[in-house]
């Protein structure tokens, strides 16, 4: 019977990042890379068919070479450079016009008055917001456009969506912010949702920068009114701990109703008093736009800058001169 003898089996093991590149063959020398480290062997490369030829000389030198810096980013090129317009703090919110197209704004002239202010209120929001504006009307609501227009991003979208807009109707100014911000409030609160102590709810919504023009008080009822609707916001994203700036709420009035001026400087002044943040700015629309760019910085940015709020826009304007 023949006899067995056991031999104990070797473990062949494969080399790791040692066959040579074709890249890195040249000039009859061949660099070897390992795991840690390249080097240089001086035996001559063996010529093989169908060999790829490289054209350049590469050295060991080019093992440690960085690669190429990336593209410089796009500047802003056009008659208002972002480096120096104050209005380029836009870029970080979202901006939602509210137009007010109750029966009163057809008297006086208030409502081409209030067109032509948003013309210009969109045509300068819409340079900065890259997915452009929102617009909404109190009254005016069609399924078609999800009772609202979005993403306007030129005067010409902007003005287009007053077709077969006419004035008629209440003023549910308090009604309609509160399907606006609830919306956003809630976007807020799913992004700070956390398990094991890890945040796993969305990223948090950009800003936004809710401009509102109307001519006159609101007519919801108590509790539903403007005030009620801007405090409970502000008492929400304090308790979710938003940026101060999360949401900003301006106002402009058209006309020259002078009760309804006395309601929205309450709107302004009174809201701090109620213990929350101040978030809420008021302006009237007294001139064009275009040619009063303090009155117009004021309104675009006094929701979301305090200190506009407070010292007006000449604040930013004269930063810019200088």
């Amino acid at each position: 019977m023949p006899s067995y003898k056991w031999a104990p089996s070797r473990r062949v093991v494969a080399p790791v990042y040692t066959a040579p590149h074709p890249l890195f063959i040249a000039r009859g020398k061949v660099m070897w890379c390992t795991r840690d480290k390249a080097f240089v062997s001086e035996k001559p490369a063996k010529a093989r068919r169908n060999s790829v030829r490289v054209p350049r000389p590469v050295s060991s030198r080019d093992a440690d070479v960085a690669p190429p810096p990336p593209y410089p980013a796009p500047s802003f090129s056009g008659a208002h450079k972002l480096a120096e317009d104050p209005l380029q703090l836009l870029a970080h919110y979202n901006t939602v016009v509210v137009v007010d197209d109750s029966g009163s704004m057809d008297t006086d002239g208030r409502w081409e008055e209030a067109k032509n202010a948003i013309r210009s209120l969109g045509e300068w929001a819409a340079q900065y917001d890259d997915d452009g504006i929102d617009l909404y009307f109190l009254n005016h609501r069609t399924p078609a456009d999800g009772y609202g227009r979005h993403n306007l991003k030129s005067a010409f979208a902007v003005m287009s969506a007053f077709d077969n807009v006419f004035p008629d109707g209440s003023t549910p100014l308090g009604a309609r912010l509160s399907e606006i911000l609830d919306a956003h409030v809630k976007a807020c609160a799913a992004s700070c949702r956390r398990f094991l102590g890890l945040r796993v709810g969305p990223a948090r919504p950009k800003p936004i920068n809710v401009l509102v023009v109307t001519d006159g008080r609101p007519t919801d009822r108590d509790g539903a009114d403007p005030k009620a609707v801007l405090v409970r916001t502000a008492r929400r994203l304090d308790a979710l701990k938003m940026p101060r700036d999360q949401v900003g709420v301006s106002f402009v009035q058209v006309g020259a109703d002078a009760d309804a001026a006395e309601y929205l400087r309450e709107l302004d002044d009174d809201l701090p008093a109620c213990g929350v943040r101040d978030m809420v700015d008021t302006t009237p629309y007294t001139t064009s736009l275009d040619a009063d760019p303090e009155r117009l910085v004021k309104i675009l940015l006094g929701g979301v800058h305090r200190r506009v709020d407070v010292k007006g826009g000449q604040v930013m304007v004269q930063r810019r001169g200088k």
